[in-house]
């Protein structure tokens, strides 16, 4: 894979848990942040559900199905809900730093 694609989608994931940040209070629906994404990444439609993946494999998010927290072993549906950890509120805050997401922040690279 080529270390532009690598970068694109580590901005990706970034991007996720900063629309996630800014909703601490409340769950977001998987269609809602892949609408937003959208916009900037195109991609995003085939590959939100490998991002999903790794933030919760990470502890970063957490994934609602029906009020039932969701194993993640099949694809999440587009009705799941996302909700920001307390590992990911620290990711975000930079209290812990991984090299798997990247931010717009030129001072956290």
């Amino acid at each position: 894979m080529d270390k532009v694609t690598i970068i694109r989608k580590k901005c990706a994931r970034g991007m996720l848990l900063a629309m996630l940040y800014d909703h601490q209070s409340a769950a977001v629906m998987l269609r809602t942040l892949e609408y937003a994404i959208m916009q900037d990444d195109p991609h995003i439609s085939t590959e939100i559900d490998a991002h999903i993946y790794y933030l919760a494999d990470k502890g970063y998010v957490k994934v609602y199905f029906e009020g039932e927290l969701m194993q993640l072993a099949s694809n999440p549906p587009r009705e799941a809900l996302i909700r920001l950890t307390a590992k990911g509120i620290d990711l975000m805050e930079g209290t812990i730093e991984d090299d798997g997401v990247a931010f717009g922040d030129p001072a956290r690279q």
